[in-house]
């Protein structure tokens, strides 16, 4: 790979940062018009991203961010106000924007050249409302631009709105904290405008100061607050003009060795490390100009004298470490279940030492591959903004719980069903402004998205205030399509179930957001490709709640193991609820073969494992008694299963059966054993559906 590509690969992820945060903040434009904070937040990412597509020519980069700043520019000195329209405008710029970049990813097209005829009509919507005459209706003074129209002046107006977040008083919340991050992004883009590649590599030198962890800022303490005020007066220093009241010239900068030495006594003051010119080629990215080749491999070196906090890795990298630090995990249990371990106390004792080590590694593998839901929360956010606007409806979303780490692999197919749920609330579920307001309902409609995390399962929760289910119709209308008979008998949760059915809609009219029956067949197909289950609940006329239950990871499985006969079976901890030896009279026969057991109160229902899943074998095997009860408790349904014995408690790698091999479907995936033996996986939601429940 060249130093070209791997800028680029940078370029692409820091774009991707920055458009997420300006579709972030026109979001909360379109609740509230005149939050300057999150205008000025969405000006400084875009003008991020238009300075750095400079660098690679990316001309379609670079035109369609210019419009949307020439309209972020107007709103921000009050000139026009945030109205839906212009949101929506600047919302479709950057969906555009995420587009090209992601052509660029995969290599499927071009952000150079000419804009296409759909980025034009985005453009021209852009331009047309910049046009637009001042609104009478406008009655805040008017003020400054948020940001300059020269790099000079910019970065004067940058250095001072930094230092005004830092005078702020008492403990600075997250929104200041993120501008302030905003702020050091574009500094090294100006830099490099301003005074090529020289004033660059000052600025770079610079920003280990003012981001001694290489990363994003987490918590401005005193000691931090110092730091950064220090490096804005530096800055200030190598570009005099910066000054407030202040008319000098750039020629009277300082040169590289008084701004160096300068530099240096402010890194001993902090107790950082530092030599000179570490950086200078990592600001490059924004420079207009040409990188020269010394600087474009410097790029790549990291700046030294920094604790690096982040470092992109390749997801494969990650997919490949978990995979090896699971064979070593089946390597390690092997040898420490070996009978001749016992009889040597020493290599025993090691090899005990050895198997915590493993554990650890495991568990720094995984952590490795867990990603905050905050990325597909605000996707969800989006499609509840475009839903409700193409409906003419008014919703307001709270997320909670966006924080709470997941599997990646997860994340990547929980996004599809998530924005499924979203549109199907919006469109379905939340009603318009005249009916809710003639059901006593607040003329705006509220959806709730939170998560929880409860063990090894995260429980996402998406709540609705909207008109509920009606189980009685959505019967008629399965009856209507032939998906059940008009003689079946169903409860309200066997009703609410029938949604998932491919095919099956409420829908009257067929649109372009619903009507086609398929959207829950996709959160119910994905959910359970994942592992993991869906529930409803709801009361007609007061809103629907949808619970979908995940496991954190699918690469690992803390597991109980069992027998039946001479198989092994692996059902996982976590759903297990308790295990005992069956008493004599214990298992009741109700309704002829059928049979149930009194389990804390309550009667569950009992099948064999060897009869659910086919088993046979010898005669021996054949006529040996299940004796061990083992009660499965699976979120909301609890049943028992009767097995020959319970070996005990292992964690294992979780490895997919294929497709091409015929199976049960209450098998989720096998394992490799302590005794190298294979195990297959029970999947508990699957169980009930086959044969345990019927």
């Amino acid at each position: 790979m060249t130093d070209q590509d791997s800028l680029l690969i940078l370029f692409i992820d820091e774009t991707r940062d920055h458009l997420e945060q300006a579709e972030a903040c026109l979001l909360r434009m379109s609740k509230d018009a005149g939050d300057d904070e999150a205008l000025q937040a969405c000006f400084r990412a875009l003008h991020s991203v238009k300075g750095c597509a400079g660098y690679f020519d990316l001309e379609r980069v670079q035109v369609l961010a210019h419009a949307c700043e020439t309209l972020l520019e107007r709103l921000s000195v009050h000139d026009l106000t945030a109205s839906q329209e212009s949101i929506e405008a600047l919302l479709a710029a950057v969906t555009a924007l995420s587009t090209m970049i992601g052509s660029l990813k995969n290599g499927t097209g071009q952000a150079s050249g000419p804009p296409s005829p759909a980025e034009g009509e985005v453009i021209a919507r852009l331009q047309t409302l910049a046009l637009a005459p001042a609104a009478a209706s406008v009655v805040r003074p008017k003020r400054a631009p948020v940001v300059a129209t020269t790099p000079l002046a910019e970065l004067a107006e940058t250095l001072n709105h930094a230092e005004e977040l830092l005078h702020v008083g008492g403990e600075m919340r997250a929104e200041q904290i993120g501008q302030l991050d905003g702020c050091l992004s574009v500094l090294p883009v100006l830099g490099a405008s301003i005074g090529g590649s020289g004033l660059a590599g000052k600025i770079a030198d610079t920003m280990v100061l003012l981001r001694p962890s290489g990363g994003p800022c987490a918590a401005i303490d005193s000691t931090r607050r110092a730091a950064l005020l220090d490096a804005i007066d530096h800055l200030r220093l190598l570009v005099p003009d910066t000054v407030p009241g202040a008319a000098q010239s750039l020629a009277t900068r300082p040169s590289a060795a008084e701004a160096s030495h300068r530099l240096n006594e402010l890194f001993a003051k902090h107790g950082l490390a530092h030599q000179p010119d570490s950086g200078a080629g990592l600001v490059a990215l924004g420079a207009g100009g040409e990188m020269a080749p010394a600087d474009k491999h410097r790029a790549q070196e990291p700046a030294r004298g920094s604790a690096e906090a982040y470092s992109r890795v390749p997801t494969a990298r990650l997919e490949e470490l978990v995979t090896l630090v699971g064979e070593l995990l089946i390597d390690q249990a092997t040898i420490a279940n070996h009978p001749t371990i016992g009889d040597m106390p020493d290599i025993g004792a090691v090899v005990t030492h050895q198997s915590r080590i493993v554990r650890d590694l495991q568990s720094i593998a995984l952590a490795l591959r867990m990603v905050t839901l905050a990325s597909i929360f605000r996707k969800t956010a989006r499609a509840v903004h475009d839903t409700a606007y193409k409906l003419a409806k008014e919703v307001d979303l709270s997320i909670e719980g966006e924080a709470t780490e997941i599997d990646r692999t997860i994340t990547e197919s929980l996004a599809d069903p998530l924005l499924h749920m979203a549109r199907n609330a919006v469109d379905h579920g939340i009603e318009t402004k005249s009916e809710r307001l003639a059901a006593g309902k607040p003329p705006t409609g509220h959806i709730t998205l939170r998560a929880i995390q409860s063990g090894d399962h995260v429980i996402i929760i998406m709540t609705d205030d909207g008109r509920g289910l009606d189980p009685v119709r959505i019967r008629r209308k399965a009856i209507e399509k032939g998906l059940i008979s008009a003689e079946t008998a169903l409860s309200d949760q066997e009703a609410y179930r029938l949604i998932f059915l491919p095919g099956f809609t409420t829908a009257e009219h067929l649109s372009e957001i619903s009507g086609r029956g398929v959207g829950l067949d996709v959160v119910h197909r994905n959910v359970q490709d994942l592992k993991g289950s869906i529930h409803i609940d709801s009361t007609p006329g007061q809103g629907t709640t949808f619970q979908i239950h995940l496991p954190l990871t699918t690469a690992i499985l803390d597991a109980m193991l069992l027998r039946v006969g001479a198989q092994r079976f692996l059902v996982p901890v976590a759903s297990v609820m308790e295990a005992r030896r069956i008493r004599a009279g214990q298992l009741t026969a109700v309704m002829g073969s059928r049979r149930v057991v009194e389990c804390r109160g309550q009667m569950l229902p009992v099948a064999s494992l060897r009869d659910v899943l086919g088993i046979t074998g010898t005669a021996a095997e054949q006529a040996e008694k299940e004796e061990i009860l083992v009660v499965v408790n699976h979120f909301r349904f609890r049943y028992a299963l009767l097995v020959n014995d319970i070996i005990g408690e292992q964690q294992v790698v979780i490895k997919p059966l294929s497709d091409h091999i015929p199976h049960h479907p209450g098998l989720t995936g096998s394992a490799i054993l302590a005794d190298g033996r294979v195990g297959l996986i029970l999947d508990p939601s699957r169980l009930v559906q086959f044969g345990v429940a019927s």
